[in-house]
């Protein structure tokens, strides 16, 4: 059986903010929870094909998803030996403690905080949640979502990362909104140069049942199913390079490669966010 470090399992388009530059597309105007009930059939098959590490549930923001503890408890069935992770803006981690307590018991926070008013709410609930805490500073220049980030340990034990996620790369330096609200690019880049600048290219998703080299990946197809896309780059973006359970074994034969997809990406610049990320979202036009 195939074994990879870690999976991001993708379960919401739903985000309390609109980042400029978010990696999944979430300052846009869309919004929706993946039904577990509806891939349950697909999902149950990947424990039989690969194992992880380490999983991850995100969004969106995956705490503001009405059947989070059920995918939780689909992680722990599906990959119990794994290390457990929600990956969340912090804004709604109260909501743990009533929708499943001891969650901590098998699961951690990687808290990725968007605003210095959002770090200090997030660390004061750590500091109720476990008291006497260490805290270890890490400074990472060469991360995606942060420069600096706090490992958070209880007795020796890992329960958190706090992240002061307000300097990212701007993946999306390259998109624009038309005049009509259709989504577009400025140009093209060269795919083989920007995958081997892409610090995501491992970052496997799985979103709707199927497995992706990297987010972009796992969220264009969803993109131009959603909204309006120039013509000039729809092909493209409308392109599935995923692979379902089925499909796996030949998937994992060649998947780790450029394509074209790659083109759209500008791994070059980082974006600030300045002030308080409850900004609008973008308007695009919907199909």
């Amino acid at each position: 059986m195939t074994t990879y470090d870690d999976i991001q399992i993708y379960i919401n388009h739903t985000c309390d903010l609109a980042c400029p530059g978010c990696i999944t597309f979430n300052n846009l105007n869309w919004g929706h929870h993946f039904n577990f009930k509806d891939l349950e059939f697909e999902l149950n098959k990947w424990p039989q094909k690969v194992k992880f590490k380490e999983v991850f549930l995100l969004g969106g923001e995956p705490l503001l998803h009405p059947e989070l503890k059920q995918w939780m408890e689909w992680v722990e069935t599906a990959w119990p030996e794994s290390i457990k992770h929600i990956t969340t803006n912090g804004r709604h981690i109260h909501k743990l403690d009533k929708l499943y307590p001891n969650w901590d018991e098998k699961w951690h926070l990687e808290i990725s905080t968007h605003s210095k008013d959002d770090y200090d709410i997030a660390k004061s609930y750590i500091n109720k949640k476990w008291a006497d805490v260490s805290i270890e500073t890490i400074n990472h220049p060469e991360a995606v979502d942060a420069y600096k980030k706090h490992v958070i340990k209880k007795e020796n034990k890992f329960k958190a990362i706090l992240s002061e996620s307000w300097d990212f790369y701007n993946i999306h330096e390259n998109l624009i909104i038309t005049d009509n609200n259709f989504i577009s690019w400025k140009k093209l880049n060269d795919p083989q140069e920007q995958w081997n600048k892409c610090p995501g290219k491992k970052c496997k998703y799985l979103l709707n049942g199927k497995l992706y080299q990297c987010p972009l990946q796992a969220i264009f197809p969803h993109l131009a199913k959603e909204f309006a896309i120039d013509d000039k780059y729809k092909q493209i973006v409308d392109q599935d390079f995923g692979c379902s359970a089925d499909e796996f074994e030949e998937w994992n034969k060649e998947y780790y490669k450029s394509n074209s997809q790659c083109s759209l990406c500008s791994w070059s610049d980082r974006v600030n966010i300045k002030d308080d990320p409850k900004n609008k979202k973008t308007f695009v036009k919907h199909l």
